[in-house]
């Protein structure tokens, strides 16, 4: 199944980063805007298209995100095709109309239960079991895995809380740290950021 689509307010970004990470980790396919975005692609278009491909919404369930115009159009759009959401309210509000009907995972005061429940509706709605992460890739980042917390620091400064998937993400793909100091200063959308950045990670 494709992956499933992480919706959110931009107020509510480091509680669904951390749960985007935690189901990444899991071997849970999600998609995530802050990273599977591309610098070149158009923000709007590539969100329209990742809705429409995706497997379902993993929703972060706030009165934030409650109000969202733009939340509230990717569940219309998530619900017409007839997708499943999965609902995680993290704060206390009054769902949206349109999911009045749809069982919500309580995570307003234990996100590890919350996210246990979150990960067997997904394997549900999959219908099996997460393929297990490449092993090859995963030795391949432990080799530099010492260096990985100053790369997030240095990352943090252009991209906040989401820098530290970011770096793992990337290095799990990398064969090289220079491969993958060169994949994060790519992921960048500036080039004065990509040379501060490059700058910044100078001699690791």
């Amino acid at each position: 199944m494709s992956a499933f689509f992480v919706s959110y307010s931009r107020t509510d970004t480091e509680t669904a980063v951390w749960f985007a990470n935690q189901l990444r980790a899991a071997g849970l396919p999600v998609w995530f805007d802050q990273v599977d975005i591309k610098p070149s692609d158009r923000w709007d278009r590539t969100i329209e298209a990742a809705l429409h491909d995706c497997g379902g919404l993993v929703l972060i369930l706030s009165p934030r995100s409650a109000a969202s115009e733009n939340v509230l159009d990717e569940i219309t759009v998530a619900m017409d095709a007839h997708k499943p959401i999965i609902p995680l309210m993290i704060e206390t509000c009054q769902p949206p109309l349109r999911l009045a009907r749809v069982q919500w995972i309580d995570a307003r005061t234990d996100k590890g239960q919350a996210l246990s429940r979150c990960t067997e509706a997904l394997q549900t709605a999959m219908g099996h079991a997460p393929a297990p992460i490449s092993e090859a890739p995963r030795a391949a980042f432990q080799l530099f895995a010492h260096q990985a917390d100053i790369l997030a620091q240095r990352l943090t400064v252009f991209m906040g809380p989401m820098a530290r998937h970011v770096v793992e993400h990337e290095g799990r793909a990398s064969s090289s740290m220079d491969d993958l100091v060169q994949r994060l200063a790519a992921r960048l959308p500036t080039a004065g950021d990509r040379d501060l950045f490059m700058q910044a990670v100078r001699g690791l």
